[in-house]
Protein backbone atom coordinates (compact mmCIF):
# COMPACT_ATOMS: atom_id res chain seq x y z
CA UNK A 1 0.00 0.00 0.00
CA UNK A 2 1.40 3.37 -1.04
CA UNK A 3 1.61 6.16 1.52
CA UNK A 4 1.95 9.88 0.86
CA UNK A 5 5.02 11.70 2.34
CA UNK A 6 3.93 14.44 4.70
CA UNK A 7 7.02 16.52 3.82
CA UNK A 8 7.24 16.40 0.00
CA UNK A 9 3.71 15.12 -0.82
CA UNK A 10 4.94 12.26 -2.96
CA UNK A 11 3.94 8.68 -2.55
CA UNK A 12 6.27 5.99 -1.23
CA UNK A 13 6.14 2.36 -0.27
CA UNK A 14 5.86 1.22 3.31
CA UNK A 15 9.37 -0.22 3.20
CA UNK A 16 10.92 3.07 2.02
CA UNK A 17 9.09 5.22 4.58
CA UNK A 18 9.12 5.88 8.30
CA UNK A 19 6.16 6.68 10.59
CA UNK A 20 6.20 9.38 13.29
CA UNK A 21 5.14 7.97 16.66
CA UNK A 22 3.46 11.25 17.67
CA UNK A 23 1.63 12.61 14.62
CA UNK A 24 1.47 9.28 12.73
CA UNK A 25 2.77 11.03 9.61
CA UNK A 26 4.73 9.10 7.02
CA UNK A 27 7.95 10.36 5.44
CA UNK A 28 10.48 9.35 2.89
CA UNK A 29 13.71 8.25 4.58
CA UNK A 30 15.50 11.01 2.63
CA UNK A 31 13.01 13.63 3.84
CA UNK A 32 13.20 12.36 7.42
CA UNK A 33 17.01 12.12 7.35
CA UNK A 34 17.04 8.41 8.15
CA UNK A 35 19.67 6.23 6.49
CA UNK A 36 18.81 3.09 4.59
CA UNK A 37 18.84 -0.03 6.76
CA UNK A 38 18.40 1.84 10.03
CA UNK A 39 15.55 0.39 12.12
CA UNK A 40 13.18 3.16 13.30
CA UNK A 41 11.76 2.84 16.79
CA UNK A 42 8.02 3.08 17.43
CA UNK A 43 8.42 6.35 19.39
CA UNK A 44 10.39 8.07 16.61
CA UNK A 45 9.32 11.69 16.14
CA UNK A 46 9.52 13.79 13.06
CA UNK A 47 11.15 17.20 12.94
CA UNK A 48 7.87 19.10 13.36
CA UNK A 49 6.88 17.10 16.41
CA UNK A 50 10.31 17.63 17.91
CA UNK A 51 9.85 21.38 17.57
CA UNK A 52 6.39 21.27 19.13
CA UNK A 53 7.52 19.09 22.00
CA UNK A 54 7.62 20.91 25.32
CA UNK A 55 11.14 21.66 26.54
CA UNK A 56 12.30 19.20 29.21
CA UNK A 57 15.49 17.74 30.59
CA UNK A 58 15.08 14.60 28.48
CA UNK A 59 15.48 12.19 31.33
CA UNK A 60 14.25 9.42 29.11
CA UNK A 61 17.16 9.90 26.58
CA UNK A 62 19.06 6.60 26.35
CA UNK A 63 22.78 6.52 27.12
CA UNK A 64 25.01 5.97 24.07
CA UNK A 65 26.58 2.59 23.93
CA UNK A 66 30.25 2.18 24.74
CA UNK A 67 32.64 2.10 21.82
CA UNK A 68 33.78 -1.28 20.79
CA UNK A 69 37.22 -2.26 19.75
CA UNK A 70 38.34 -1.79 16.18
CA UNK A 71 38.97 -5.45 15.55
CA UNK A 72 35.46 -6.53 16.88
CA UNK A 73 33.66 -3.95 14.75
CA UNK A 74 35.60 -5.01 11.71
CA UNK A 75 34.74 -8.70 12.22
CA UNK A 76 31.12 -8.30 13.54
CA UNK A 77 29.48 -5.08 12.30
CA UNK A 78 26.95 -3.74 14.83
CA UNK A 79 23.67 -2.39 13.40
CA UNK A 80 22.26 0.94 14.62
CA UNK A 81 18.67 2.00 15.45
CA UNK A 82 17.17 5.47 15.54
CA UNK A 83 15.49 6.38 18.86
CA UNK A 84 12.45 8.54 19.34
CA UNK A 85 14.66 11.58 20.02
CA UNK A 86 16.60 11.12 16.76
CA UNK A 87 19.71 9.57 18.33
CA UNK A 88 21.41 6.70 16.48
CA UNK A 89 21.47 3.61 18.66
CA UNK A 90 24.12 1.09 17.66
CA UNK A 91 22.58 -2.23 16.86
CA UNK A 92 23.65 -5.58 15.64
CA UNK A 93 23.06 -4.67 11.94
CA UNK A 94 23.48 -0.83 11.73
CA UNK A 95 25.78 1.22 9.52
CA UNK A 96 26.88 3.63 12.29
CA UNK A 97 29.24 0.94 13.53
CA UNK A 98 30.91 0.84 10.13
CA UNK A 99 31.55 4.56 10.31
CA UNK A 100 33.03 4.17 13.79
CA UNK A 101 35.26 1.37 12.54
CA UNK A 102 36.42 3.58 9.67
CA UNK A 103 37.10 6.42 12.07
CA UNK A 104 39.09 4.13 14.34
CA UNK A 105 41.07 2.79 11.37
CA UNK A 106 41.87 6.34 10.25
CA UNK A 107 42.88 7.25 13.77
CA UNK A 108 45.12 4.20 13.97
CA UNK A 109 46.72 5.03 10.61
CA UNK A 110 47.26 8.62 11.73
CA UNK A 111 48.76 7.38 14.99
CA UNK A 112 51.10 5.01 13.16
CA UNK A 113 52.14 7.85 10.83
CA UNK A 114 52.83 10.06 13.83
CA UNK A 115 54.88 7.30 15.46
CA UNK A 116 56.90 6.70 12.28
CA UNK A 117 57.39 10.43 11.86
CA UNK A 118 58.54 10.74 15.46
CA UNK A 119 61.00 7.87 14.96
CA UNK A 120 62.35 9.44 11.79
CA UNK A 121 62.72 12.79 13.51
CA UNK A 122 64.47 11.12 16.44
CA UNK A 123 66.84 9.29 14.06
CA UNK A 124 67.50 12.53 12.20
CA UNK A 125 68.20 14.30 15.47
CA UNK A 126 70.61 11.54 16.50
CA UNK A 127 72.45 11.74 13.18
CA UNK A 128 72.47 15.51 13.39
CA UNK A 129 73.80 15.31 16.94
CA UNK A 130 76.59 12.89 15.92
CA UNK A 131 77.46 15.10 12.96
CA UNK A 132 77.48 18.13 15.21
CA UNK A 133 79.76 16.32 17.65
CA UNK A 134 82.11 15.27 14.82
CA UNK A 135 82.17 18.79 13.40
CA UNK A 136 82.78 20.20 16.86
CA UNK A 137 85.73 17.83 17.33
CA UNK A 138 87.13 18.73 13.92
CA UNK A 139 86.71 22.44 14.56
CA UNK A 140 88.31 22.02 17.96
CA UNK A 141 91.28 20.23 16.34
CA UNK A 142 91.63 22.85 13.63
CA UNK A 143 91.39 25.58 16.24
CA UNK A 144 94.20 23.92 18.18
CA UNK A 145 96.37 23.70 15.07
CA UNK A 146 95.64 27.31 14.20
CA UNK A 147 96.56 28.31 17.71
CA UNK A 148 99.90 26.48 17.42
CA UNK A 149 100.47 28.07 14.02
CA UNK A 150 99.76 31.51 15.44
CA UNK A 151 102.21 30.85 18.26
CA UNK A 152 104.91 29.75 15.79
CA UNK A 153 104.27 32.79 13.60
CA UNK A 154 104.48 35.00 16.66
CA UNK A 155 107.81 33.42 17.61
CA UNK A 156 109.09 33.89 14.05
CA UNK A 157 108.00 37.51 14.10
CA UNK A 158 109.77 38.04 17.38
CA UNK A 159 112.96 36.41 16.02
CA UNK A 160 112.84 38.48 12.82
CA UNK A 161 112.20 41.63 14.81
CA UNK A 162 115.22 40.84 16.99
CA UNK A 163 117.39 40.23 13.89
CA UNK A 164 116.22 43.48 12.32
CA UNK A 165 116.96 45.28 15.54
CA UNK A 166 120.49 43.86 15.62
CA UNK A 167 121.06 44.79 11.98
CA UNK A 168 119.85 48.32 12.58
CA UNK A 169 122.15 48.62 15.57
CA UNK A 170 125.08 47.32 13.50
CA UNK A 171 124.31 49.75 10.68
CA UNK A 172 124.19 52.62 13.12
CA UNK A 173 127.52 51.56 14.62
CA UNK A 174 129.13 51.26 11.18
CA UNK A 175 127.79 54.66 10.14
CA UNK A 176 129.05 56.17 13.36
CA UNK A 177 132.47 54.59 12.83
CA UNK A 178 132.63 55.81 9.24
CA UNK A 179 131.59 59.30 10.27
CA UNK A 180 134.10 59.31 13.08
CA UNK A 181 136.81 57.99 10.77
CA UNK A 182 136.15 60.54 8.03
CA UNK A 183 135.82 63.50 10.38
CA UNK A 184 138.51 62.60 12.89
CA UNK A 185 141.18 61.06 10.71
CA UNK A 186 144.40 61.29 12.61
CA UNK A 187 147.61 62.58 10.99
CA UNK A 188 149.19 59.21 11.64
CA UNK A 189 146.58 57.46 9.51
CA UNK A 190 146.98 60.01 6.74
CA UNK A 191 150.73 59.58 6.77
CA UNK A 192 150.35 55.80 6.65
CA UNK A 193 147.97 56.02 3.70
CA UNK A 194 150.37 58.29 1.88
CA UNK A 195 153.22 55.90 2.63
CA UNK A 196 151.19 53.04 1.17
CA UNK A 197 150.52 55.01 -2.01
CA UNK A 198 154.21 55.88 -2.31
CA UNK A 199 155.16 52.23 -1.90
CA UNK A 200 152.67 51.24 -4.59
CA UNK A 201 154.16 53.78 -7.00
CA UNK A 202 157.68 52.65 -6.17
CA UNK A 203 156.80 49.02 -6.80
CA UNK A 204 155.15 49.98 -10.05
CA UNK A 205 158.24 51.93 -11.17
CA UNK A 206 160.40 48.91 -10.39
CA UNK A 207 158.10 46.68 -12.39
CA UNK A 208 158.44 49.07 -15.29
CA UNK A 209 162.23 49.15 -14.90
CA UNK A 210 162.24 45.37 -15.26
CA UNK A 211 160.82 45.91 -18.74
CA UNK A 212 163.64 48.31 -19.65
CA UNK A 213 165.08 45.92 -22.27
CA UNK A 214 161.68 44.93 -23.75
CA UNK A 215 159.89 46.07 -26.88
CA UNK A 216 156.42 45.24 -28.20
CA UNK A 217 155.68 44.74 -31.90
CA UNK A 218 152.01 44.98 -32.93
CA UNK A 219 150.00 44.11 -36.09
CA UNK A 220 152.42 41.47 -37.34
CA UNK A 221 150.36 38.57 -38.82
CA UNK A 222 150.43 35.44 -36.68
CA UNK A 223 150.86 31.94 -38.08
CA UNK A 224 151.12 28.55 -36.43
CA UNK A 225 154.54 27.72 -37.83
CA UNK A 226 156.16 31.10 -37.24
CA UNK A 227 159.50 31.62 -35.50
CA UNK A 228 159.21 34.77 -33.33
CA UNK A 229 162.98 35.23 -32.98
CA UNK A 230 163.41 35.01 -36.75
CA UNK A 231 160.61 37.57 -37.16
CA UNK A 232 162.45 39.99 -34.89
CA UNK A 233 165.66 39.56 -36.90
CA UNK A 234 163.81 40.20 -40.18
CA UNK A 235 162.12 43.32 -38.76
CA UNK A 236 165.50 44.62 -37.56
CA UNK A 237 166.93 44.12 -41.06
CA UNK A 238 164.03 46.07 -42.56
CA UNK A 239 164.80 48.87 -40.07
CA UNK A 240 168.43 48.90 -41.20
CA UNK A 241 169.89 47.06 -38.21
CA UNK A 242 171.52 43.74 -37.68
CA UNK A 243 170.24 41.91 -34.60
CA UNK A 244 171.81 38.56 -33.91
CA UNK A 245 169.82 35.80 -32.23
CA UNK A 246 172.22 36.07 -29.29
CA UNK A 247 170.96 39.63 -28.72
CA UNK A 248 167.39 38.31 -28.26
CA UNK A 249 166.66 36.82 -24.85
CA UNK A 250 163.05 35.84 -25.67
CA UNK A 251 160.32 36.57 -28.20
CA UNK A 252 156.76 35.35 -27.58
CA UNK A 253 153.19 36.25 -28.44
CA UNK A 254 151.34 37.65 -25.42
CA UNK A 255 147.65 37.80 -24.67
CA UNK A 256 144.71 35.50 -25.29
CA UNK A 257 144.73 33.42 -28.45
CA UNK A 258 142.45 34.98 -31.06
CA UNK A 259 140.54 33.16 -33.86
CA UNK A 260 142.62 32.66 -36.98
CA UNK A 261 141.70 34.59 -40.11
CA UNK A 262 140.17 32.77 -43.07
CA UNK A 263 141.91 32.41 -46.40
CA UNK A 264 139.60 34.93 -48.06
CA UNK A 265 140.24 37.62 -45.46
CA UNK A 266 143.89 37.98 -46.28
CA UNK A 267 146.88 39.24 -44.36
CA UNK A 268 145.21 42.47 -43.22
CA UNK A 269 142.54 40.57 -41.27
CA UNK A 270 145.17 38.21 -39.92
CA UNK A 271 147.26 41.17 -38.77
CA UNK A 272 144.23 42.72 -37.05
CA UNK A 273 143.67 39.51 -35.09
CA UNK A 274 147.33 38.85 -34.37
CA UNK A 275 148.57 39.03 -30.81
CA UNK A 276 151.40 41.47 -30.01
CA UNK A 277 154.93 40.15 -30.01
CA UNK A 278 156.85 40.79 -26.75
CA UNK A 279 160.62 40.82 -27.23
CA UNK A 280 163.27 40.97 -24.53
CA UNK A 281 166.72 42.03 -25.70
CA UNK A 282 170.04 41.39 -24.05
CA UNK A 283 171.07 45.06 -23.95
CA UNK A 284 169.09 48.28 -23.54
CA UNK A 285 171.22 49.97 -26.15
CA UNK A 286 169.91 47.54 -28.77
CA UNK A 287 166.34 48.37 -27.73
CA UNK A 288 166.98 52.13 -28.00
CA UNK A 289 168.51 51.71 -31.48
CA UNK A 290 165.45 49.74 -32.65
CA UNK A 291 163.10 52.43 -31.31
CA UNK A 292 165.07 55.21 -33.08
CA UNK A 293 165.13 53.24 -36.33
CA UNK A 294 161.35 52.69 -36.11
CA UNK A 295 160.75 56.43 -35.66
CA UNK A 296 162.80 57.06 -38.80
CA UNK A 297 160.96 54.42 -40.87
CA UNK A 298 157.37 54.95 -39.77
CA UNK A 299 155.90 53.95 -43.12
CA UNK A 300 156.84 50.28 -43.04
CA UNK A 301 153.94 47.89 -43.68
CA UNK A 302 153.32 44.16 -43.59
CA UNK A 303 153.90 44.03 -47.34
CA UNK A 304 157.50 45.16 -46.75
CA UNK A 305 157.88 42.16 -44.45
CA UNK A 306 156.82 39.77 -47.21
CA UNK A 307 153.27 39.07 -45.95
CA UNK A 308 150.57 38.64 -48.56
CA UNK A 309 147.38 40.62 -48.69
CA UNK A 310 146.53 44.25 -48.13
CA UNK A 311 149.46 46.20 -46.64
CA UNK A 312 148.98 47.29 -43.03
CA UNK A 313 151.25 49.34 -40.80
CA UNK A 314 152.88 47.68 -37.84
CA UNK A 315 154.22 49.36 -34.70
CA UNK A 316 157.30 48.90 -32.53
CA UNK A 317 157.08 50.53 -29.07
CA UNK A 318 158.33 50.24 -25.54
CA UNK A 319 156.71 47.52 -23.53
CA UNK A 320 154.65 49.00 -20.68
CA UNK A 321 153.08 47.58 -17.55
CA UNK A 322 149.31 47.16 -17.44
CA UNK A 323 148.85 50.34 -15.37
CA UNK A 324 151.01 52.42 -17.73
CA UNK A 325 149.15 51.04 -20.76
CA UNK A 326 145.85 52.12 -19.21
CA UNK A 327 147.21 55.56 -18.31
CA UNK A 328 148.65 56.00 -21.80
CA UNK A 329 145.31 55.10 -23.41
CA UNK A 330 143.38 57.52 -21.15
CA UNK A 331 145.94 60.26 -21.77
CA UNK A 332 145.58 59.89 -25.55
CA UNK A 333 141.78 60.05 -25.34
CA UNK A 334 141.86 63.15 -23.13
CA UNK A 335 144.46 64.90 -25.28
CA UNK A 336 142.35 64.26 -28.38
CA UNK A 337 139.25 65.54 -26.56
CA UNK A 338 140.91 68.74 -25.24
CA UNK A 339 143.14 69.32 -28.30
CA UNK A 340 146.43 68.63 -26.58
CA UNK A 341 149.09 68.02 -29.20
CA UNK A 342 151.61 65.67 -27.64
CA UNK A 343 151.44 62.44 -25.63
CA UNK A 344 154.31 59.92 -25.62
CA UNK A 345 156.26 57.40 -23.57
CA UNK A 346 159.95 57.39 -22.74
CA UNK A 347 161.80 54.79 -20.67
CA UNK A 348 158.46 53.36 -19.57
CA UNK A 349 157.09 56.73 -18.42
CA UNK A 350 154.01 58.52 -19.80
CA UNK A 351 154.29 62.22 -20.70
CA UNK A 352 151.97 64.77 -22.28
CA UNK A 353 152.25 68.41 -23.42
CA UNK A 354 149.58 70.85 -24.49
CA UNK A 355 151.57 72.62 -27.23
CA UNK A 356 155.04 73.62 -28.35
CA UNK A 357 156.87 75.56 -25.69
CA UNK A 358 154.57 74.26 -22.92
CA UNK A 359 156.05 72.22 -20.08
CA UNK A 360 155.68 68.43 -20.22
CA UNK A 361 153.75 66.64 -17.46
CA UNK A 362 154.48 63.12 -16.29
CA UNK A 363 151.50 60.87 -15.60
CA UNK A 364 152.03 58.33 -12.84
CA UNK A 365 148.43 57.73 -11.71
CA UNK A 366 144.83 58.73 -12.42
CA UNK A 367 145.06 61.62 -9.94
CA UNK A 368 147.62 63.28 -12.21
CA UNK A 369 145.10 63.25 -15.05
CA UNK A 370 142.41 64.62 -12.70
CA UNK A 371 144.68 67.48 -11.68
CA UNK A 372 145.18 68.40 -15.35
CA UNK A 373 141.80 67.75 -17.01
CA UNK A 374 139.40 67.69 -14.05
CA UNK A 375 137.58 64.86 -12.33
CA UNK A 376 134.50 64.59 -14.55
CA UNK A 377 136.34 64.09 -17.89
CA UNK A 378 138.67 61.52 -16.34
CA UNK A 379 135.80 59.58 -14.72
CA UNK A 380 133.97 59.46 -18.05
CA UNK A 381 136.95 57.71 -19.68
CA UNK A 382 137.22 55.02 -17.01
Amino acid sequence: MANKCTNCGKFHSAIDGVVCGICSGTFHRECAGVLEGVVVAADWACLSCKRKRRQSNYDDTPVKGAAVSCNTNLINPIPATLSASGEIITGAHGEAGDEAVMNNTANNATLEFHVDLALEIRSFREELGSLKTHCSNEIRGVSGELKELREEISSFKAAIFACNKRLEDMEKRVEAMETNYSSNKSPAIESLEQAIEDLKMELHDRDQDLLGNDIQISHIPETKSENPIHLVSVIALKLGMTVDERDIVSAVRVGALRPAAGAAEGAAAAAARARPLAVRLARRATRDELLRAMRVRRGLTTADMGFEGEPKRFYLNERLTKLNRQLFGKARDLCKRFSWRFVWTKDGRVFLRQAEGKPASRIRCANDLINIFGEEPVRSTL
